[in-house]
């Protein structure tokens, strides 16, 4: 038996059986998600994004918003997923199956080096390969594997988790040369990992994390701590760039900017996320009702149960995370790496624009569980019954891994995706609208007015259901209430381009310059941005000169002057007139 043992162990056997298992239980669970259609953003992200459809456009994925290409302005600058996109696009067309089967060959390598990484760092073999095993059957991943443009999860934690792998890598190499083309593909990684995913930000501090427990026999107190943080220094730089980049020159919507307003005060925001980590906590063990779209009301006080069971939650992690850094540091490991992976999505210090997400916890669950199961175990060394926690378990990751064929077939197609999302939360305004447009598409009109009309009812503030719900009465033919709903949507939001830009249209045919006028005005008066601002005024000038209003003409050719000398202020303006000048000079 001990000869057998030691053939696996020498030959690496043992290692190649358990990454097969692993890939193969991906494969297994995730293999009927291979028949699903093409939804919700996908059709934004790759049927009608032309910049993926002609390689021409290849550097645009990298200047502008991530859906430009459909013509919709979004605030994702994602180059790394339209790269993807366009390999699969060229490979597969209107295939949905090629893609599928791409996310879960990531999702699978992603397993992989969930397994290296962990083996690589404390090379505790029988926890890596169940941590791993788990995270590639959890169905909390299904939105993150399931759904094709959620590849943007697994592409970032892809280049996260080598970036990790390259780090402790470079620390451990002692060959300068080695050592130097380690760090190299480090920053690499971290580049594509922020051109995957915004999420990607915390990447320094998973480095950080990772070169802490590579010494962990040299930290003997916090301030041991000098060299991993200075160490990691340049990608923190690196980072505060990004954000600055993000607030500016990548800043394609005001919605980045607003966000970081937080709308709630600070202790809500904190109060908001324990309610948060008690509902992942718990989907994390059984992971029941799963869907897309969960809502949770700003908590104000601490009183609040959920609210105190989180916090009490925080706090056993943390109490956890300090007490067995030098006993058990996997334990510790394991806890901080679950929280560092969820920061960004925590709404305290970065924006959000919800409280939760399933998908959120793609790159946290592989800390979370690898630390439980390694608690588990030191735990139960003493107990004459071990084969009973490894039955259970077993038992359990069978479970799993069946919820999550399950949870496929919700992603099968756009109406049973949003049908059982709005079983789960029938208040989901974004939902009905989502359902409404699918019914729309198969032309099934009575149905889709029925989700449109309960989205303007759930949210009567977005211009977007008012504007669906419009064009499905105009193919009923029934333009009165078309009209009445696109210039309900312009009055709810007159950014709102694509009714704005029909009322446009309509009204210049019928020659009723007035409306054109007033439109633009509204326009005007939501712009912010100089450059914009000086090609409306160039639209309401031309439209006041076919009403013949001089005045008209005359107040707006002031304020067109006015706008011209702010347009030329604008510092990116100069910025462009220097480069322009500088390369005419060099040619």
């Amino acid at each position: 038996m001990n000869k057998i043992k030691n053939f696996f162990l020498k030959n690496g056997v043992q290692t190649a059986v358990a990454s097969l298992v692993i890939f193969l239980a991906v494969w297994i669970v995730y293999a009927n998600s291979i028949g699903n259609e093409f939804l919700w953003d996908d059709d934004a992200g790759i049927i009608f994004n032309n910049y993926i459809h002609d390689w021409q456009y290849f550097l645009n994925f990298f200047s502008q918003s991530m859906y430009n290409g459909a013509g919709i302005i979004s605030g994702y600058w994602r180059p790394a997923v339209l790269t993807v996109f366009a390999v699969e696009w060229h490979t597969f067309l209107v295939w949905p199956g090629g893609y599928h089967i791409v996310n879960i060959l990531l999702h699978g390598i992603n397993a992989l080096l969930v397994f290296y990484l962990f083996r690589l760092l404390f090379g505790r073999f029988f926890i890596a390969f169940m941590t791993a095993l788990v995270f590639g059957v959890h169905p909390l991943n299904t939105e993150a594997v399931t759904y094709i443009s959620g590849i943007a999860d697994s592409l970032c934690a892809l280049f996260v988790l080598l970036g990790v792998i390259f780090y402790v890598k470079a620390g451990n190499e002692t060959e300068h040369r080695r050592k130097r083309l380690f760090f190299l593909a480090v920053f690499l990684c971290f580049i594509l990992a922020l051109m995957s995913r915004e999420s990607a930000i915390m990447m320094p501090g998973l480095l950080f994390l990772a070169d802490i427990f590579r010494k962990r026999n040299e930290v003997k107190n916090w301030r041991n701590l000098k060299n991993p943080l200075k160490t990691v220094l340049p990608f923190l730089l690196f980072d505060g760039s990004y954000i600055i980049s993000r607030l500016t020159i990548l800043n394609f919507t005001k919605e980045f900017t607003s966000l970081l307003s937080f709308n709630l005060p600070l202790h809500e925001r904190i109060f908001t996320f324990f309610h948060a980590l008690l509902l992942y906590l718990q989907l994390m063990f059984a992971p029941l009702h799963l869907h897309m779209e969960r809502f949770l009301v700003a908590e104000k006080t601490l009183m609040s149960p959920p609210v105190l069971a989180g916090g009490l939650a925080l706090g056993l992690i943390f109490f956890l995370i300090f007490k067995t850094f030098k006993k058990i540091p996997e334990v510790s490991f394991g806890l901080s790496w679950f929280l560092i992976a969820l920061s960004p999505s925590a709404n305290i210090f970065m924006p959000s624009a919800t409280a939760l997400a399933e998908h959120w916890l793609y790159l946290s669950l592989p800390g979370f569980f690898f630390a439980l199961f390694v608690l588990v175990d030191k735990i139960s060394r003493s107990w004459r019954y071990r084969s009973i926690i490894f039955v259970f378990l077993t038992v359990w990751i069978l479970w799993i891994g069946n919820l999550t064929i399950l949870r496929n077939r919700d992603w099968a197609n756009p109406i049973v995706l949003f049908t059982s999302t709005l079983q789960e939360s029938p208040e989901s305004s974004r939902a009905n609208t989502n359902l409404g447009l699918a019914y729309e598409k198969k032309k099934e009109y009575d149905k889709a007015l029925l989700y449109l009309t309960r989205a303007t009812e759930i949210e009567p503030n977005n211009p977007l259901p008012f504007y669906l719900r419009a064009l499905v009465y105009a193919k009923m033919g029934k333009n009165t209430e078309s009209m009445r709903d696109h210039e309900h949507s312009v009055s709810i939001n007159v950014n709102n381009t694509h009714s704005t830009a029909f009322l446009l249209s309509h009204y210049s045919m019928r020659n009723d310059f007035t409306k054109v006028r007033e439109i633009l005005e509204q326009v005007l008066e939501k712009t912010t941005s100089p450059m914009k601002s000086q090609d409306i005024l160039l639209k309401i000038i031309s439209v006041a000169k076919a009403e013949k209003n001089d005045a008209l003409v005359d107040k707006y050719e002031k304020m067109l002057a006015e706008t011209r000398l702010k347009v030329q202020d604008d510092p990116i303006v100069k910025i462009g007139n220097f480069l322009n000048k500088y390369l005419g000079e060099i040619e």
